[in-house]
């Protein structure tokens, strides 16, 4: 009673702990899929007659300032019952009238063009400081937790019980830049090392491009700044009236132009003394749309465009090949001929070496290009105004009908949306700098909204799905969780990870399924029970071994070994086992009576054979090398030499083994055993040899000639199964994991067939069956439901390895089944970054999902797997 009630309680426990495991792991994962909240404050009335040229927003969202038209700086309230009111306001400048202006990607730096075709770089910001509470008057000491006072031209905060935090606006403009003789337009700076870059459009109609760069050691003290203009021809099929927009890219290495209509020039200024002009594009989709507000996204890499139909399109450079000369990108649009598009030959990064232009892209090899990556659609409305966000890839914008919409671009989620008054709509917009918040200001009315967006890089379709990253050529599936810069784009998706657990458990059990069951079956049905005894606890000691210093063994032993020999290991893994089975048949051709005198010896001759495979494998691996991987296997694996003769051979080869053996018993076989009443036992021997070597010369003749035929007809493996060589790879995993599930499933293997009942085996005895013909037919199918619970547990074995993985893997989250690549696993992936991941962020909990779907990956195979056993089981108790 007592045995029961533990055992009852020792399962209900058990369901209920790895039941709270999964609870647990819902629960974190839930809130990246809970969606945002959007409040509206009350709203207040429009500070300003004009819109703003420029708004920024304090990091705490109580104020924050606007450049307006006139030149003057206006430094405003956001605070409860004050919000527009304005603290103080003065003119930036007193020369002369404001034109435009631009600001660095998340800096406070700025460029500001001047009606007299002069620039001034300078920097507005609004400046936080904290305040000790005895260096203020009383009154303000007195104020409530988030309340706020004006002091002087600053603000004061009560940020908490005992802390006081003040916001001022600094402003201040550096000497005046001649440009040209025409007011400045339009215009935008960047920054590539220490050079300065502005490209304006001037009243002249003139497009040019100035660089600045501070003179060094005494050229400084002489010269100060080395200016340089250059003038930017426009193509013959751009538009003829004034362009609505223009943007440098982050490093200053591409110039965009867009015209109302949708027209789109882009200069390569990867050279910035000899600019370029690289493409014509139209970044509309529909037939009579317009521009309506445009805007760069974080790092200024991708444009955003919004139209009049209410379409937001999202454009970023990429390669395309190009040796058809084909000059069509997949972003190309209506309206503009194809043939004006004219990509070059620069990639998407950074500056590359040798002049770039037309004639580059026409006959090179590739090309690069902008294309429409992302669709955020929209009301029936035009799109009044855009802003970016300085952390995230998040897009507000607003509409004609009032409405404002919050997307994350890279996943094209739209996260919130707030309807509003079609006469009142939105002519310019500011979010704040911790993305809680968007600044709307029409013409009449300013609109606050307190925004809770927690995980707005997550969805469903980003985490499983295809996403178009900016800079990659398609949507792929990516997982790159940090970066180096500010303008990183958090790639979250698990599907590689997912990929790399399967691979993992794949080439593992493909090494270790093998071996343990067949030893398991050696050792219950043909090994003498004295030497069981001693070998049965030996084998299940390799699992004692942690599989952290597996990992170590192959990480650092085992994979440079592999590197060095792979043409001698793979060609040892056909010479061991045919060398051992070769020499088990010539000792069938011994007389009985020398067999039975040399008996004591067989174990000692099987040890002695094994070493001469291996001298057999070193031996002939350098032939094998020379006659299908060109003499260089790691060069034949990187596609750099040979044909795929030699891959197929090494796939097909134990295909053409399995179909050889079934050819030989069921039609070879029942031939030679009608005949072989009257054999003697050495011409039986004999045949048997001779039915093996021709077996052999079959399989191997079968898998060489379908191996030149799929070479013959154009394919080849490398790319699939085999490729490029990489030191910690699949084929190390296998056989270091293989290693650490081979006790596991050996062990319940073996017990499984020894349970057999006795009488079943001496039935089969004796009625005339060998001992492997009882192994076959009558012990296996017995026992296939204890096997397959060995197989299954292996498996699982496997899918939640950690540290085996995560050492001898590579860790490099891919989509190739390539043995001689590496992987990363959703454990590995987990024991790797989950101590560096920031409590209940976006990352951590994805981490947590992570662990959810291994969870779910475990659940399901064993699941399966008992239905499975449950159906031997019930086979095996009908016998």
């Amino acid at each position: 009673v007592l045995a029961h009630s533990l055992i009852v309680a020792g399962g209900i426990g058990t369901i209920v702990a790895v039941s709270m495991v999964c609870v647990f792991l819902v629960w974190s994962v839930l809130p990246l899929f809970a969606g945002g909240a959007i409040d509206e404050l009350p709203p207040a009335a429009a500070p300003w007659k004009t819109p703003p040229l420029r708004t920024a927003v304090a990091e705490n969202g109580v104020a924050g300032w606007a450049l307006l038209p006139d030149g003057s700086l206006d430094f405003f309230r956001l605070d409860s019952g004050h919000a527009g009111k304005s603290v103080w306001r003065h003119k930036l400048t007193d020369d002369a009238e404001l034109t435009s202006v631009s600001t660095l990607d998340s800096d406070d730096r700025l460029a500001v063009g001047f009606a007299d075709g002069s620039v001034r770089l300078g920097n507005i910001a609004l400046q936080t400081s904290f305040v000790q509470p005895t260096a203020l008057p009383p009154e303000l000491r007195r104020l409530d937790v988030g309340q706020t006072e004006l002091q002087e031209r600053s603000l004061l905060e009560r940020a908490a019980e005992h802390r006081f935090r003040r916001y001022e606006l600094t402003s201040e403009l550096d000497a005046p830049i001649k440009i040209a003789t025409a007011g400045i337009r339009l215009l935008d700076v960047a920054k590539r090392g220490h050079t300065t870059v502005i490209a304006s459009f001037a009243d002249d109609g003139r497009l040019r491009l100035t660089t600045l760069k501070a003179a060094s050691g005494l050229k400084r003290r002489r010269a100060g700044v080395q200016q340089r203009d250059i003038e930017l021809p426009l193509p013959a099929l751009a538009p003829t009236d004034r362009p609505v927009a223009l943007y440098l890219s982050g490093i200053a290495n591409n110039l965009l132009v867009i015209w109302k209509d949708g027209a789109l020039v882009r200069y390569d200024l990867q050279k910035l003394g000899k600019p370029q002009f690289a493409e014509l594009n139209n970044v509309l989709s529909q037939a009579g749309a317009t521009v309506t507000a445009t805007d760069m996204l974080v790092g200024k890499e991708t444009l955003v465009v919004g139209d009049s139909t209410g379409r937001i399109q999202a454009w970023f450079r990429v390669h395309k090949p190009n040796a058809s000369g084909d000059d069509t990108f997949p972003g190309d649009r209506g309206g503009w001929p194809s043939q004006a598009v004219t990509p070059t030959g620069d990639g998407p990064g950074g500056p590359s070496s040798g002049d770039v232009g037309p004639a580059a892209g026409a006959s090179g090899e590739e090309s690069s290009g902008l294309v429409a990556a992302h669709l955020l659609a929209g009301p029936d409305a035009a799109v009044t105004s855009l802003a970016t966000s300085s952390r995230l890839r998040t897009l507000a914008a607003a509409y004609a009908n009032g409405d404002v919409r919050l997307f994350y671009v890279t996943n094209d989620s739209l996260l919130l949306e707030s309807r509003g008054d079609h006469h009142q709509p939105a002519r310019s917009l500011a979010i704040f700098p911790r993305d809680d918040g968007i600044l709307a200001i029409g013409a009449e009315r300013m609109r606050t909204f307190r925004l809770d967006v927690p995980h707005p890089e997550v969805s469903l379709w980003s985490l499983f799905m295809p996403v178009w990253y900016e800079g990659y050529d398609a949507p792929s599936h990516e997982w790159q969780s940090s970066g180096g810069n500010d303008s990183f784009e958090p790639k979250l998706g698990l599907t590689k990870l997912i990929f790399g657990t399967f691979k993992a458990t794949f080439y593992s059990l493909l090494i270790a399924m093998p071996l343990a069951l067949l030893a398991a079956v050696y050792t219950s049905e043909f090994l003498h029970k004295r030497v069981r005894v001693r070998i049965k606890p030996t084998i299940e000691l390799m699992a004692s071994l942690p599989s952290v210093v597996l990992g170590f063994l192959g990480a650092l032993v085992l994979a440079p070994l592999i590197e060095r020999g792979l043409t001698t290991i793979l060609t040892g893994m056909a010479c061991v086992p045919m060398t051992l089975l070769l020499a088990a048949f010539v000792w069938q051709l011994l007389p009985k009576s020398a067999r039975t005198r040399l008996s004591h010896w067989r174990f000692v001759a099987i040890c002695l054979t094994l070493p001469l495979g291996c001298w057999l494998a070193v031996l002939i691996a350098p032939l094998v090398e020379r006659l299908f991987f060109a003499g260089d296997m790691m060069l034949w694996l990187a596609g750099h030499t040979g044909t795929g003769t030699g891959g197929w051979l090494l796939l097909l080869l134990p295909l053409a083994g399995l179909f050889t053996a079934w050819a030989l018993a069921s039609y070879v076989n029942p031939i030679l055993r009608s005949r072989a009443a009257n054999w003697s036992e050495g011409y039986t021997a004999a045949i048997e040899l001779l039915k093996f070597i021709s077996a052999t010369a079959a399989a191997f003749g079968v898998a060489l000639s379908l191996s030149w035929t799929l070479t013959s007809a154009g394919f080849d493996p490398r790319g699939t199964f085999e490729g490029t060589y990489e030191q910690l790879n699949a084929l190390v995993v296998g056989l270091m994991m293989g290693f650490a599930i081979i006790p596991i499933i050996y062990t319940i293997a073996e017990d499984a067939l020894s349970t057999v009942p006795e009488h079943l085996r001496s039935a089969s005895l004796g009625a005339g069956a060998t001992p492997w013909q009882t192994a076959v037919r009558i012990i296996i199918p017995t026992a296939m439901s204890g096997l397959f619970s060995a197989v299954m547990i292996g498996l699982g074995r496997a899918v939640g390895e950690t540290m085996i993985v995560l050492m001898a893997a590579g860790n490099t989250p891919v989509l190739d089944w390539n043995i001689f690549n590496g992987f990363r696993t959703l454990s590995g992936n987990i024991a790797e970054e989950l101590p560096e991941a920031v409590k209940d962020s976006t990352h951590y909990r994805t981490l947590f999902l992570a662990a959810l779907v291994l969870f779910a990956i475990t659940f399901l195979l064993n699941t399966v797997a008992e239905r499975v056993r449950q159906r031997f089981r019930k086979r095996a108790f009908q016998l």
